[in-house]
């Protein structure tokens, strides 16, 4: 290959190398993360759900990893919080799938967040929350939390039972259903 020419290439490929980087320094997880899943871990493995959930949520937010997030699902089944269990471990599966195409080490929590998904399918009840023309777009409420606009129009996981809907559109009166 030409001088010119090699250098050239080089100096296009500089780029794509620094953004390698960049993106693998990113993937590992900081000392931080790591300790908190470490810890979390550890304490789900004795039993201490609740003292395990809040550093594998911890985990989560500073690495966004399906294998604490599956963490976090099996913490929130075990506490009997069923309905939010599905929807972390639903989010883990569709992540470790994801990842799983282009890293083989996902496929195990994959097939994890699979397994739980199917335990807790029939303990768990699922909503659909659709709003009239009119009420498009406005904040709606589900128990108190505030449901994110990708959820309207979707199914959410519930506990089986009553739950309370309230949707608040602007510049008109609230409602509010009691369903079941």
């Amino acid at each position: 290959m030409k001088p010119i020419l090699l250098s050239v290439l080089l100096l296009l490929l500089a780029p794509f190398a620094l953004c390698l980087q960049v993106g693998e320094a990113r993937a590992q997880p900081s000392a931080e993360a790591k300790l908190a899943f470490d810890q979390g871990k550890a304490l789900y493995e004795k039993g201490s759900f609740a003292a395990a959930l809040p550093l594998l949520e911890k985990a989560v937010s500073l690495t966004d990893s399906p294998n604490a997030r599956l963490m976090v699902g099996r913490c929130l089944k075990d506490l009997g919080r069923r309905a939010e269990a599905y929807a972390v471990l639903a989010r883990a599966m569709r992540d470790a799938t994801q990842l799983a195409d282009t890293d083989p080490k996902y496929k195990p929590t994959r097939d994890a967040a699979a397994s739980l998904l199917a335990i807790l399918e029939p303990e768990i009840a699922k909503l659909i929350v659709v709003l009239p023309d009119g009420l498009r777009g406005a904040p709606v409420k589900l128990d108190g939390r505030l449901l994110a606009a990708e959820e309207v129009g979707r199914a959410i996981a519930v506990e089986p039972g009553s739950v309370m809907l309230v949707a608040e559109p602007e510049g008109q009166a609230t409602i509010e259903r009691r369903l079941g």
